[in-house]
């Protein structure tokens, strides 16, 4: 696990398993940054409104409100158009195409551990930085099936 400290971010984690967000929140929290975590997708409106968060890290499968509905919301909001959002999913299929047109800046394969979740964290940031955002660049799969952890993705 990656123990240096870096800038600290606002995390706004998204998952309907309670388990998955509260240990994603707590190892975020342990590396610096200020975490929320939201178990519905229409709780996590509420909180990005009072939170702004500089990082959103939604599931892909929910119920009521999955995780493209989420990143499209999000992205009318005028505190949080700006974040970064990464989708998490265990289901590849069309995600890809479908978080473009929601603004989703990138989509990483479950199960994701923490350093790839940071390094594709870090290189949206900074691709934000630099200007390209959603409007300038396509979701990627992060990491490329080649660099897999070896285990099958969640279903």
């Amino acid at each position: 696990m990656m123990a240096m400290r870096e800038e600290s971010k606002r995390i706004l984690l998204v998952d309907d398993s309670r388990d998955s967000a509260d240990v994603m929140a707590e190892l975020f929290h342990y590396m610096g940054h200020e975490t929320q975590r939201a178990y519905e997708g229409i709780d996590a409106l509420a909180i990005a409104a009072w939170f702004s968060p500089q990082v959103i890290i939604p599931d892909l499968s929910m119920p009521n409100m999955d995780g493209l509905a989420v990143s499209r919301a999000l992205r009318r909001m005028p505190n949080v158009c700006d974040a970064a959002i990464i989708i998490l999913t265990g289901f590849w299929g069309r995600t890809a195409a479908a978080a473009e047109k929601r603004g989703v800046d990138l989509v990483m394969m479950k199960p994701a551990n923490l350093e790839n979740v940071l390094s594709g964290m870090h290189a949206v940031i900074r691709m934000r930085q630099q200007g390209s955002g959603a409007a300038g660049w396509r979701p990627s799969a992060w990491p490329p099936a080649s660099a897999g952890s070896g285990l099958p993705a969640r279903r």
